[in-house]
């Protein structure tokens, strides 16, 4: 008898194991490649002159360059945006490979009778490739609503015992950056119109400072400026002869532009309240240091949009010149500032990864 022959098997075991394994690999090399590459499979053909068919192949793995590229535009952009730059992306068909990050046959073959050489290729695209090659040539503007903000945190906060997922999470200090946007006549987007829309992996990625995922994020907003970063409240001191605490709350965000592809302004902001409750401290705390950082991203934003044409124009027609407005033609000059970079301030801090 073969002591090992209960286990004869043993080795079609293992390849099914192996073979599951490998078929569960999509789902997250799918979640991981979200934000940096795109894959699409398309096929291609070409005819064969003089029994030339090495460069019949050359010319059909062009072709499906050419038709996965047409995919993954159709993809990015929709059929109504899509339709109405057909003419500004024609160009884009002439070099697909400079947006091609790999590519791997899936079929190939040469017909002997039809002199035709046939492929079919899986393409991976990079993502960050061709978002800025639409955005100069001025397509990627129309995917987003000019003039919006979407305000996405990550909180800790120090009276929730409760761990939640990051889209299930009611941060106190975005809610009350929405509302002092809304107050700065500033068109804010809301958490839960964008929920079902952004993936949470992508998110939290641009949460800790990813500045593809942070555009990425937007895009599937719709959104102009995305202001991401992180929020963290703590008891910094406890008076016992009193009974009071004073609380901090830390807010650290970067607000990208989507279109762009650029950091526009970073900052971290810190404000402290002295309270006899914890939750009334959090909530105090929370609400100056956003009141503070909105102030802050009110001017980062103007800076950035200019000013807005619309509230010009209905100023001009209501009889209200701006020359017109007591002391406007004594106002202080204007400091200049920098333009906003793909670069972070070094003086920063790093953001909260581990919260």
């Amino acid at each position: 008898m073969n002591p090992l022959g209960r286990f004869k098997n043993a080795p079609l075991f293992l390849l099914m194991a192996c073979v599951l394994a490998w078929g569960a690999l999509p789902v997250h090399a799918q979640e991981m490649s979200d934000i940096a590459s795109m894959g699409y499979e398309a096929f291609g053909d070409s005819s064969v002159h003089n029994e030339n068919y090495v460069t019949g192949r050359e010319r059909a793995v062009k072709e499906a360059f050419r038709n996965s590229l047409d995919e993954a535009l159709r993809d990015m952009l929709g059929p109504t945006v899509y339709n109405q730059n057909k003419n500004a992306l024609k160009s884009m068909y002439a070099n697909p490979e400079a947006y091609i990050q790999s590519y791997r046959y899936l079929e190939a073959t040469d017909d002997l009778v039809e002199k035709v050489s046939r492929v079919k290729l899986e393409v991976m695209f990079f993502k960050e490739a061709l978002n800025k090659e639409l955005n100069t040539r001025g397509v990627l503007a129309a995917l987003v609503k000019p003039r919006t903000v979407l305000v996405l945190l990550k909180e800790k906060s120090l009276t929730a015992d409760t761990f939640y997922s990051f889209w299930e999470s009611v941060p106190i200090a975005e809610v009350s950056m929405y509302k002092y946007l809304v107050a700065e006549d500033i068109k804010a987007v809301k958490r839960e119109d964008v929920r079902d829309r952004i993936p949470e992996t992508l998110v939290l990625r641009a949460v800790n400072g990813d500045l593809q995922a942070s555009v990425e994020v937007g895009l599937k907003a719709a959104a102009d400026v995305v202001v991401l970063g992180t929020a963290l409240s703590t008891v910094v001191n406890e008076e016992a002869d009193t009974g009071t605490k004073t609380i901090q709350a830390n807010l650290n965000v970067r607000a990208v532009s989507a279109t762009q592809g650029m950091l526009i302004a970073a900052k971290s902001e810190i404000a402290t309240v002295k309270v006899e409750k914890d939750f009334d401290g959090e909530l105090k705390a929370f609400e100056k240091v956003s009141e503070n950082m909105v102030r802050f991203l009110v001017d980062a934003l103007g800076r950035y949009w200019g000013p807005d044409k619309k509230k010009v124009v209905q100023q001009q027609e209501g009889g209200i010149h701006p020359d017109e407005v007591p002391g406007g033609g004594d106002e202080p000059p204007i400091e200049e500032t920098p333009p906003p970079t793909n670069q972070i301030p070094s003086h920063l801090p790093p953001m909260m990864g581990d919260l």
